[in-house]
């Protein structure tokens, strides 16, 4: 299954400062509980990702920490973009800061 994000309103209906989004992870590699002991931490360490919305003059955007859920959900709800135009949205992993999806999101004023 590839890793996917998405977004409610939809990229291009979405306005600056006003609305509140819903970003949705959809496939992300889940921590396997089989596998995974905490007490061998940090030599196994759990599967974290945080998501970041960046723009080119604007402050990131970062949600919390989490762990996608045992399907690779997870949501991140009431994100309110500061500005119009173009956003990248990134689901990074925490581990090694690389971008295991990426959306592109038009803001409108």
């Amino acid at each position: 299954m590839s890793v996917s994000l998405a977004i409610v309103p939809a990229s291009g209906s979405v306005k600056a400062t006003v609305s509140a989004c819903r970003i949705t992870v959809s496939g992300a590699s889940t921590n396997d509980p089989d596998t995974f002991d905490e007490d061998t931490t940090p030599t196994e360490e759990a599967l974290l990702y945080r998501l970041v919305a960046s723009k080119s003059g604007q402050d990131d955007l970062v949600s919390h920490l989490f762990q996608v859920s045992a399907t690779g959900h997870h949501v991140w709800d009431n994100l309110i973009f500061p500005d119009d135009g173009t956003w990248s949205v990134k689901l990074v992993d925490q581990a090694d800061d690389s971008n295991a999806a990426t959306l592109s999101v038009v803001v409108t004023a």
